[in-house]
């Protein structure tokens, strides 16, 4: 867990199995079958210094989970709010 300057959570991060999303998705799961949990939700974050990394986030606007891959395998789950996984995606902070 990463916390923010007044002590709060600011995001956790999941690197290792049996935790999953709701959905069933979770570390070790493939880029199909997080296309499949999520469908149309699901956005592609490319990295203006990385645009080969495979980021991907599902937000409701305020908050996100976002996932790393490597191999067509998911390394890392992170849930923060969503200008957080974008800003953390952006300067390569995350990745496999």
């Amino acid at each position: 867990m990463h916390t923010a300057v007044d002590g709060t959570a600011a995001m956790i991060l999941v690197q290792d199995r049996p935790l999953s999303t709701a959905d069933g998705i979770g570390v070790g799961s493939t880029a199909a079958a997080l296309r499949q949990a999520y469908g149309v939700r699901l956005v592609r974050h490319t990295a203006a210094n990385n645009p080969y990394a495979e980021n991907y986030v599902v937000s409701d606007s305020a908050s996100g989970i976002g996932f790393t891959v490597s191999q067509d395998a998911f390394g890392k789950i992170l849930v923060a709010p969503t200008d957080v996984l974008r800003a953390v995606f952006d300067a390569g902070e995350f990745h496999c």
